[in-house]
């Protein structure tokens, strides 16, 4: 199954600004985006924001692993992938956080 993300639900899923996905896209540097004609507005799949989040952060990358999953188990309600999201993202950012605990203390 395909889920397509509009740019806000996309920028909010990885814990950015829309207008910062939108600088991400016009410098090459974010995820791959779909149109479905030139002028169309972007749309992602929740796949590549996965893999390109990834490659950024923890944060963002668990919390997109996450929704994934509940999107390939038969999620689709866009408002709960989102929450799914967000709770991987906090978990990870507390993860990340104590990885930075833990190697200060050595």
């Amino acid at each position: 199954m395909i889920i397509l993300l509009n740019p806000e639900h996309a920028a909010r899923l990885l814990g950015l600004t829309p207008a910062v996905l939108a600088a991400h896209r016009r410098a090459g540097t974010g995820p791959q985006c779909l149109r479905l004609t030139p002028r169309a507005r972007p749309l992602y799949r929740l796949s590549d924001l996965a893999l390109w989040a990834t490659q950024l952060s923890s944060r963002a990358s668990v919390g997109c692993a996450r929704a994934y999953d509940a999107a390939i188990a038969g999620e689709t309600d866009h408002d709960v992938l989102r929450q799914i999201a967000q709770q991987g993202a906090d978990e990870g950012e507390a993860q990340f956080a104590a990885s930075l605990d833990t190697s200060t203390r050595h």
